[in-house]
């Protein structure tokens, strides 16, 4: 895994638990 697709998860992660929230926030 490049780091660049490490990223690329962590920030789907992070997306994914706005998404849950539904917490409308500019990032």
């Amino acid at each position: 895994v490049t780091d660049i697709e490490d990223r690329i998860e962590q920030i789907a992660q992070v997306l994914g638990q706005l998404d849950d929230r539904q917490v409308p926030r500019n990032i």
